[in-house]
């Protein structure tokens, strides 16, 4: 296997091992020395133990099969040291690992450190004791398995936080995307050196990634520049046209980071006038933070000031790991729905992007989870069939105060196959057995067109007439699915390579009176994801806030250390 071709279909990776791995040639080199018996001897030991006495993650469940089909296959003779010396590959291997900081990750994670002394003592005067050789080379394998598995596809499993079973490399594929064959990878690491750049393309092989990668780069510079002081302001509120001590610390913080022009600021760092270049760098920040763009400096543009630019790197790392989820490159067309950044982007098959707000759900109580679902049919003027849960806490107590409710909501109660009437009778059964259906028109919370993905959490994409609520800077209004900011540019998106389907046919359908559904000969993937922060259209870096705490707890699995949860806690 070339390296290209392993990139290529890392891409679109899980992480499924073949145990034993066909296709890895047996190494043909002597032993040269040191005791083949008792090298053999010590892997099966680990193996049969699944834990490693020398490492700093010791359980190694997580990558046992990958070590157990590279011996078989190698005939349990030495992979990474040669004469009791670690091989050209070994030490290529050792460097990537010291670099993991780099990708996001952290070496002591892959025993950098304790590799490098090992691989030191190694080199000075080679071993011939079979079981420390292979204590080394068993370690070696684990931390290469892992760090390969973490670069290419994440490191919890991405079933429990990621997204859920993918769609395929193509949208009329319904199986899963083709495995991530690690124990074939560590084998061609193990074989002969590979390059930092080999690692570098697994790590970043997409624009937005190498363009995260580079953010999170110069993050840690600035979180390590000790000149670099996040402005204080406390409860106070700071307008265009005011002044206040800590203007001098805004500006040096809005150079450095990106958001005013650093000409000028020298000369005027000793003002504490808040004057319309600063206000002008402040709404760019504020842009860049999901905030209100209005250039008053209050509660929360303070918060976000003040934030610590460690947590800023944090947050980078996070979201590299998330971005790792996802199929890298994404099949097209495609449609993602970033959640904590309210936004939808739709790519066809050329590239071209298509990008709306969104609503989404409320945190706490109605969060939209995260998923991969196909997108396989459109509904116009659709009727909205209530579910139970809205239907007891929210219809039924509205109804029961209010008569005219129903009716002024365009709202029926229907009972088996046959409309009722509003009696109180019938208005106290809503949720059990009477159910509740909203008919098509200007009320109707599902608008005039709904985008069908089945999923297993009834989630879907639709129009609202709740217009107002994209003009908003934080949009988790909904109870868990996700209205668009452009229904008809989605419609006509999704609908464009059908025969017949014109924008204006879309426009027709929406503004008629007749309810149908369109199904789509090819299903579009789509990927409801959870990623706070993004790199913008113009190359800059968003921070969206973390709405649903999803950051703190994916945070507090990987410090967890291998081999991960499987859940969220």
């Amino acid at each position: 296997m070339t390296t290209g071709t392993g990139v290529r279909w890392l891409a679109l990776a899980g992480l499924v091992v073949a145990t034993p791995v066909v296709g890895i040639r047996p190494d043909v080199r002597s032993a040269d020395g040191p005791d083949t018996v008792g090298f053999e001897r010590t892997i099966r030991e680990v193996l049969a133990a699944g834990r490693h006495p020398a490492m700093r993650w010791p359980v190694i469940g997580d990558a046992a099969a990958v070590v157990e089909s590279l011996a078989v296959a190698n005939g349990w003779r030495f992979r990474w040291t040669r004469a009791g010396k670690p091989t050209p590959a070994a030490e290529a291997a050792l460097l990537a690992i010291r670099r993991a900081s780099e990708w996001g990750l952290e070496p002591a994670d892959y025993d950098a450190d304790s590799l490098v002394r090992w691989a030191e003592r190694l080199r000075r005067s080679g071993d011939a004791d079979g079981r420390a050789l292979a204590l080394f080379e068993t370690a070696l394998s684990v931390d290469v398995a892992r760090l390969v598995a973490a670069l290419a596809s994440g490191r919890p499993p991405n079933a429990a936080i990621a997204p859920g079973p993918r769609p395929g490399a193509t949208p009329t594929s319904r199986g899963p995307a083709p495995p991530l064959r690690l124990a074939r990878l560590v084998d061609s690491v193990s074989r002969a050196p590979l390059s930092v750049a080999w690692f570098d393309q697994l790590a970043a092989p997409t624009d937005e990634d190498r363009a995260l990668l580079g953010f999170l780069r110069r993050y840690r510079r600035l979180a390590a520049d000790s000149t670099v002081e996040s402005p204080a302001f406390g409860d106070r509120v700071l307008k265009p046209g005011g002044s206040d001590p800590a203007v001098g610390a805004l500006r040096r913080f809005l150079v450095a980071v990106g958001d005013l022009e650093p000409a000028g600021a020298a000369s005027a760092t000793a003002t504490s006038e808040y004057g319309d270049d600063l206000v002008a760098g402040v709404r760019r920040f504020q842009a860049r933070h999901g905030l209100d763009v209005d250039g008053v400096v209050g509660r929360a543009t303070a918060t976000a000031l003040g934030r610590p630019l460690s947590d800023r790197v944090r947050q980078i790392e996070l979201a590299r790991e998330r971005r790792r989820w996802l199929p890298r490159p994404l099949p097209l067309p495609t449609i993602v729905v970033n959640v904590p950044a309210f936004g939808l982007v739709a790519i066809d098959s050329s590239g071209e992007r298509l990008s709306m707000a969104v609503v989404a759900g409320q945190a706490r109580d109605h969060e939209t989870p995260t998923f991969s679902a196909w997108l396989s049919r459109v509904a116009f003027r659709p009727w909205w069939e209530v579910p139970t849960s809205i239907m007891k806490a929210e219809i039924r107590p509205k109804a029961l105060r209010d008569s005219t409710y129903l009716a002024r909501e365009g709202m029926e109660l229907w009972l088996g196959d046959e409309v009722v009437p509003a009696t109180r009778q019938f208005v106290r059964r809503i949720g059990q057995d009477v159910r509740v259906r909203q008919r098509p028109g200007p009320r109707n919370a599902l608008g005039r067109v709904k985008f069908l993905l089945p999923n297993p959490h009834s989630v879907f994409l639709h129009d609202t007439p709740a217009r107002g609520l994209f003009a908003r800077s934080r949009r988790d209004f909904s109870h868990g699915c996700i209205r668009v900011a452009e229904p008809g540019q989605l419609a006509w998106f999704v609908l464009r390579d059908q025969v017949g389907w014109t924008a204006d046919r879309v426009t027709e359908a929406m503004a008629g009176e007749e309810t149908f559904e369109v199904d789509l000969p090819r299903p579009i993937p789509v990927f409801v994801f959870y990623q706070p922060v993004t790199v913008g259209a113009g190359g800059s870096i968003h921070f969206a806030p973390d709405s649903y705490d999803l950051d703190r707890r994916l945070d507090m699995v990987l410090r967890a250390g291998y081999p991960y949860r499987t859940s969220l806690p």
